[in-house]
């Protein structure tokens, strides 16, 4: 008798967005002190925001040492469509322009159903 293997049941979960920034120094020193502070506050509201979402998930800024980049934004949402927004938000905002993408990752998590394949296996 032949056993027939299944793949493992999943369940999707979230979407994550890894991105990791670069900071152009350079541009940030061309903006005059006023304009610099307005762009940072508009940030850090959009970041807010951000933050914790009413249709779910959550996004937080990650200081990096080491790295090719100096800050990581790290984006959970429920749908992809709801990622794009978050992508669209931050472009939306003057001091990104002084922000250079160096890397970004996108997954989705996933819940497995390993014990419950195995169990269906046998049946």
């Amino acid at each position: 008798m032949t056993t027939i293997a299944h793949p493992p049941e999943t369940l999707e979960g979230w979407y994550t967005l890894h991105q990791v920034f670069s900071i152009d120094r350079r541009a940030l020193r061309a903006l005059d002190d006023a304009t610099r502070r307005r762009q940072e506050q508009q940030l850090c509201v959009a970041l807010t925001e951000l933050a914790s979402p009413e249709d779910g998930g959550w996004s937080a800024p990650a200081r990096l040492i080491g790295s090719t980049g100096e800050l990581m934004l790290v984006h959970f949402r429920p749908t992809l469509d709801a990622l794009g927004a978050v992508q669209q938000r931050l472009a939306r905002e003057p001091l990104m322009d002084a922000m250079h993408p160096v890397y970004s990752f996108l997954s989705v998590t996933e819940a497995g159903l390993y014990h419950i394949t195995a169990q269906l296996a046998k049946d």
